[in-house]
């Protein structure tokens, strides 16, 4: 083990996330008078990257591209202020565009793909404007990303919808969401991929399609998600009350998806929508069923299918 030097004389100080070469390492550290500052390790020593204003006495780096070059977070003044998502590209601070007519909304960029082209946040309410959990039982106020600094509403997840993770190219998120209650065990995890322009896919339905018997258990939470975006981990559960109720963790392999449908071999089964389909030549799609070709790309597909054409 290797002892890493403090940042701030507060007693409390985090690392939040590091640099795929373990060369940097990103977070925040508290100092006596309440406030916290984003800070960052190389070689080992440690300091503070800027606030974005002068007046600013919060801020936390979230999450970091694979070089160590883009860091993501927020910074603020704190109370009921609006904090700001942020950036720190090689050092230096720069404020994430918010959408018209969100200016006095908070902002925080949560997550970065390994480029650092793409950063993906959300609009909390509330003053701990990082804590993940916190957030997944208050209504956040929407989903952001932020391709090549240009902001974009995610308007497949809703306000109760919380990313907890990304693949290292942001094309497929693992999500959480409240759907009762005030714990834990009142979620539900989700999968949202880019082909299917980000609507989240329950994780139940998914093995559900594959004909995985999940044994009367459900996917409660998912904590994160590979660089590959092809397993997902996170803890499972049973329902009933709370003397019945058990939970243990899980690892979910992901394969290929035809829009939520996984790719084995080529092959899926869409049942009961056009039964098995070879989709390695996307969006053009061998139905077994059919005998037939027909058009239909992946992100045009819901669980329930989709309308396509087939000529004679």
């Amino acid at each position: 083990m290797v002892d890493l030097p403090t940042f701030g004389d507060g007693g409390r100080c985090e690392i939040r996330a590091v640099s795929e070469d373990e060369n940097v390492y990103a977070g925040f550290g508290y100092f006596l008078d309440g406030s916290y500052q984003a800070c960052i390790w190389q070689g080992g020593a440690v300091s503070g990257l800027d606030y974005l204003n002068s007046g600013d006495t919060i801020s936390n780096a979230l999450d970091i591209s694979s070089d160590g070059a883009v860091i993501v977070g927020y910074s603020g003044s704190g109370g009921e202020s609006p904090t700001h998502a942020v950036q720190w590209k090689n050092g230096v601070v720069s404020a994430l565009t918010k959408l018209p007519g969100d200016e006095s909304k908070s902002y925080v960029a949560n997550h970065v793909t390994s480029d650092g082209t793409r950063i993906f946040g959300h609009m909390p309410h509330g003053s701990a404007p990082d804590n993940l959990y916190g957030m997944l039982f208050t209504a956040n106020q929407g989903t952001i990303q932020w391709v090549e600094g240009i902001p974009e509403r995610l308007e497949q997840l809703t306000n109760f919808h919380l990313i907890m993770d990304t693949s290292s190219d942001g094309s497929r998120l693992v999500i959480n969401q409240v759907l009762w209650g005030s714990a834990i065990e009142d979620m539900m995890a989700f999968l949202a991929t880019e082909e299917m322009d980000f609507l989240p896919v329950y994780l139940n339905e998914i093995t559900d399609a594959q004909g995985v018997d999940r044994k009367g258990l459900y996917f409660s939470l998912a904590n994160a998600i590979s660089r590959d975006g092809k397993t997902i981990v996170g803890y499972i559960r049973s329902w009933g009350d709370s003397s019945e109720k058990w939970r243990g963790p899980f690892r979910l392999q992901i394969l290929d998806m035809y829009g939520p449908y996984q790719i084995t071999d080529g092959l899926c089964d869409s049942s009961p929508w056009l039964g098995k389909l070879w989709v390695e030549n996307d969006p053009w799609i061998w139905s077994l069923d059919m005998n037939h070709w027909f058009y239909c790309p992946g992100e045009n597909l819901t669980q329930s299918g989709a309308w396509v054409y087939v000529p004679k």
